[in-house]
C-alpha cells in the first residue's frame, strides 16, 4: 500500500524561478492495485514518483509505504520495500557487470544485512528461473556482460532485476518511451504478468493514454501539481482516449495540447 497524504513540493524556493510542483497531493494506492498515471509535461507525474522513492522531499506532508511512515527514510532504507524501472535502460544495470552479477547486485539490495555483492549457486538458480520469463534464451547467457543486450532487452532484465527479492512496491518511470512498438508491447505484457503474479502495488508514469487504459486496475490524470481525474472499475473499462480528452477540456476548460499524450 502506498498513501501520501497533504503532500507539497516546491521547487527553487525563495527565488523567481520558484514553481509548485505538487499541491497538498493526496493519493492512496491500494496493496496490489496497478495505477496508471498520466498527464502533460511538468504535470507533476515523475515529482509524485520521486516523493514515494525519497528522490524529492516533500515541503509537508506524509508518505506512508506498506504500513511504515517511510517520510524521512533515506533512498538506501527505502530501496528494501521500493523498486523502480526509469526511462533509459541503461539506468536499471551496469553495463560492465554480467548479467548474473547484476542480478546478484539486486539481490543483495532487498538483504536486511545491508548491500551485498555475492553470488552463489542460489542467485545462479534464481536468475536463471527468472530469466526464462522472456524467453529469450537470457538464462544461457549469465556471463554475458548486459551492455551486449538490446535496449528491449537491457529493460526486460531492469524489470526482473527490480523485482527480485522483498520490493512490495514497483514504480515504473515511462519505462518503455524508449522503446519501439513492437518492444513497448512486449515489456509491457511482462510488466502485467510480473505485477500479477507477485501482487505487487505498482504505480506506472506513462505519456501514452491508450496504454494507461489498457493495462492496470485504475487510471490518474495530473494537470499543474493536482490530480484531476481518477477512475477504477467499469467506469474505466469503458472509457476511450476520446473521453479522457473530453473530461480534459470539459473540466480544465483547455485542451490538452501534449502531443506525446495524444499519441498512441
Amino acid at each position: 500500500m502506498i498513501e501520501v497524504s497533504d503532500v507539497r513540493v516546491t521547487f527553487n524556493k525563495g527565488t523567481p524561478l520558484e514553481a509548485t510542483a505538487l499541491h497538498e497531493l493526496d493519493l492512496v494506492v491500494p496493496r496490489g492495485q496497478f495505477l496508471t498515471v498520466i498527464g502533460s509535461n511538468g504535470a507533476g507525474k515523475s515529482t509524485s514518483l520521486n516523493v514515494i522513492a525519497g528522490l524529492v522531499r516533500p515541503d509537508c506532508g506524509k508518505v506512508v509505504v506498506d504500513g511504515q511512515n517511510v517520510t524521512d527514510w533515506p533512498i538506501h532504507q527505502r530501496s528494501r520495500l521500493i523498486s523502480r524501472v526509469f526511462q533509459d535502460p541503461k539506468m536499471g544495470t551496469c553495463e560492465d557487470l554480467t548479467i548474473l552479477e547484476n542480478f546478484a547486485l539486486a539481490h543483495g539490495r532487498t538483504q536486511p544485512r545491508g548491500f551485498r555483492f555475492a553470488i552463489d549457486k542460489t542467485i545462479r538458480e534464481r536468475a536463471a528461473e527468472r530469466l526464462k520469463l522472456l524467453k529469450l534464451g537470457l538464462e544461457n547467457r549469465l556471463n554475458d556482460k548486459v551492455g551486449l543486450l538490446s535496449g528491449g532487452q537491457r529493460q526486460a532484465v531492469s524489470l526482473l532485476m527490480a523485482t527480485t527479492g522483498e520490493t512490495r512496491v514497483l514504480l515504473l518511470d515511462e519505462h518503455t518511451a524508449a522503446l519501439d512498438p513492437k518492444t513497448a508491447e512486449f515489456v509491457m505484457e511482462l510488466t502485467r504478468e510480473i505485477v500479477t503474479e507477485l501482487k505487487l502495488t505498482s504505480v506506472m508514469v506513462t505519456h501514452s493514454m491508450a496504454q494507461a487504459l489498457h493495462y492496470g486496475d485504475r487510471t490518474v490524470m495530473f494537470h499543474r501539481g493536482r490530480i484531476i481525474f481518477d477512475a477504477q472499475g467499469d467506469k474505466r473499462a469503458a472509457m476511450q482516449v476520446s473521453d479522457l480528452l473530453a473530461l480534459f477540456k470539459r473540466d480544465q476548460g483547455e485542451e490538452l495540447s501534449d502531443d506525446a499524450l495524444l499519441l498512441g
